[in-house]
Parts: C-alpha cells; structure tokens; sequence
C-alpha cells in the first residue's frame, strides 16, 4: 500500500528572494501553495523614457526617450534594467513624430515602434536598434503575444516578424490578447470592449463600462482571467473570459498589469489619487496592498515580466524598475512531491535541506520543466522535514 503523506508548513523569508518551506510527511493532506506578500523594493533608474515593454524573462526593455522624444530615441537595456543605451529610432523625414507604442518580443530578440502619424509604418528591429526596417504600414500600434505572435491596432497579425501578414475583422483598438492571439479584446468607440474568441472572424461584448471608458486591459495565457482598468469606475476582473465580471477595486485606475497566469496585478491610479499609491494583487485581485511609494505613474503603461518578478513603470518622466520574489507551490502527486514557481525566473536554483539550523542547502538535481507557465520539477516524498528555497544562481 503506497504511503499518504502531508504537509505542515513553515514559512519565511530569510532573504529578499529565498522562501523556505518545512514539509512534515505523516499524514492525509492536499494542497500547499506559498506565498509571500512582500513588497518591493523600487529602483529609479535615472533614465527618462515612457511606454516601457519587456520580454518575457525581463531581461530586455525598451522605452521611448522622453528626453529625446523627437529625435526618435528608444532605450534599451539587456540586463533587467541595471545599464542602459539609447538607440536610434527609424524615420522616414517626416520629424518630429511621437513615438505611439513599443513592443518586444518574449525572446527579447526583436522590438518594435510605431508613431503617431496617419499612414506611419510598424518599425522593427533585430539587433537591438542598429538597424530598423518597415514591416506594415498604417498602423499606430503594435503588440506581442506570449507565443511571440505581433498584433497590430491596424488588424493584422503576423507569427514570423512581419514577414507576411494575415488581416482579421478589427472590432475597434486592440487591448489584450491570449498567449496565441486567438483569443482578441478590443475597447469600442461606443464605449465598450469586445471579444473574438476566434482570431477575429467575430466579435460579442463582454463588457459595457460608463463613458470613463477602459484605460487598459489584460489577459491571462489562457484567456480566462481579464482585468479591466477602468478610470474613476474602479477594476474589474473576470475568471470567465469576460462572460462576467466582479468590481476589484473602487480606485481610480487608468493603467495596470498582470502575469501571465493572472495572479499577480498591479493597478496605478490617476494622477487625482496619488495618495493611493500603486495597488498591488497575489490572488488574482481579491485583495490589493499597496506596496510602493504613493506616486502614480498617470496614464503610462505598468509592465511586468511574464512571471510577475520584474516591473517597470515610469514615475514622473523616469522609468523605475523593481523585483518581486517569485513564490513557491508544493503539491502532493501520488507519493511525489511537486514544486514549482512561476516561468521563466531566469537566474534562480532550486535547493533543498534536511536541517535549516545547519545550513547545508544543495542544489535539486532534478531540471524544471515548464508546464503552463510554471517551472516545476517532480521529486519522491520522504519521511522527515524538507526546507525548499530559490536562490540566485552564480554568475
């Protein structure tokens, strides 16, 4: 007869990004999933740019120069923010264009511009801004999903970097969009947002909103968790791919973001609510801390990285750069443990321990695979205490 086993918890935070957990296998149990509300700790990185993006592992971040905003300037940093350098933007001698929107790819590979000029090309860069090239014109936008498919505002979408391009039905300005771009949610010149749950062959409302209108909108991979930023109505979310929706937060927020699971949301109120700070959600918006300084980043774009642990705002003309400890989820799965954190935390090992008071950690042999969006490695279940954590990884 297979052993059943439980789990007595203790947690703690010995470090800014070291969970320990103490398993304890004697009984019949289920479920266990750590957590930590830690705030984070805010950086100004000195380096005045707006319309932050980034890739999916937060490495790569590009950010229209405010500074040089008509020269077409765009920062970039590889390394999560610690250094930066200003690459020159495209032009076509028009001058004195806007920089409208800025995308990068989740590999982090190619990053995207688009202006605010009628008739202006999606530009696109390889190589990290030494040279651009013109992939669609007329498009004032443009928009990664989690599987590296670029949406434009225009109503194309391309799965090769703007090689070729296929048109769908646009049922207004584009919002979010599902990890494969089959799934597509629009904001609606009457004041509505739309969805198509089949890459734009058809639309169906799923959410009327007052005449505030939706600042932003986001979406989980699987496109079943949305959050509605909706100025001085507050946040709405849905588990339900919008067929309903429950009101989060009163505030007044115009901008925000989300993992890609949708548990971890950061809502930024107006510049009316400053006092409020940066709203911050771990359980999919059911509770809200606020976790940073009460400045507001207005209406510019909060992004984070696809597991939730890097984020970038501008704050007062400055991008601003933060770390938030990703958390670890143990589960019983017949007489094996199952660990995991969120995907893809890059720099981050798995180790264990039978005895915190001696400080002997080794690193778990076993590799993570990445399962919806989690990195999760399967080990046997033994009798005994067993202290997890994650650690940085050694350069």
């Amino acid at each position: 007869m297979s052993p059943q086993f439980s789990l007595s918890r203790l947690v703690r935070w010995v470090s800014r990004n070291v969970l320990v957990v103490q398993l304890s296998l004697t009984a019949l149990f289920s479920v266990f999933v750590a957590s930590s509300a830690r705030a984070q700790t805010w950086t100004n990185t000195g380096i005045g740019a707006s319309l932050p993006a980034m890739s999916a592992d937060g490495m790569v971040i590009a950010s229209a120069a405010a500074s040089v905003h008509f020269t077409n300037g765009v920062f970039i940093s590889t390394n999560a923010g610690l250094s930066w350098f200003l690459s020159n933007a495209p032009t076509n001698g028009s001058g004195g264009r806007n920089i409208e929107s800025v995308s990068v790819s989740p590999d982090g590979k190619a990053i995207t511009v688009a202006y605010d000029v009628y008739n202006s090309p999606l530009y696109l860069t390889t190589n990290f801004g030494t040279t651009w090239v013109s992939i669609l014109q007329d498009t004032s936008a443009a928009v990664f999903s989690a599987n590296g498919t670029l949406v434009s505002a225009n109503g194309f979408m391309s799965t090769n970097l703007g090689a070729t391009w296929i048109q769908f039905q646009l049922d207004g300005f584009p919002l979010a969009c599902n990890a494969d771009a089959s799934q597509l949610i629009c904001f609606h010149p009457d004041v509505q947002v739309d969805i198509s749950t089949n890459s734009g062959k058809s639309w169906t409302k799923i959410l009327p909103v007052s005449d505030s209108g939706v600042g932003a909108l986001t979406s989980s991979a699987d496109g079943t968790h949305l959050v509605a930023f909706c100025g001085i109505i507050g946040v709405f979310t849905s588990t339900n791919s919008g067929a309903s929706w429950v009101r989060s937060i009163p505030n007044d927020s115009w901008t925000g973001a989300s993992s890609i699971d949708g548990s971890r949301l950061a809502a930024a109120p107006a510049i009316s609510s400053y006092a409020a700070g940066i709203l911050f959600s771990t359980n999919f918006g059911q509770t809200w801390a606020t976790n940073v300084p009460p400045i507001a980043p207005q209406r510019d774009p909060i992004v984070c990285s696809q597991d939730g642990t890097r984020w970038v705002v501008t704050i007062f003309g400055d991008l601003c750069i933060a770390y938030w400890p990703p958390e670890l989820a143990i589960q019983i799965s017949g007489t094996n443990l199952r660990v995991s954190w969120p995907a893809p935390c890059t720099g981050l090992v798995l180790q264990e321990t039978s005895d915190i008071t001696s400080n002997n950690w080794i690193n778990v042999s076993a590799l993570p695979t990445v399962i919806n969006y989690r990195n999760q490695v399967v080990l046997p279940a033994t009798n005994g205490p067993r202290y997890f954590r994650l650690v940085q990884a050694p350069l």
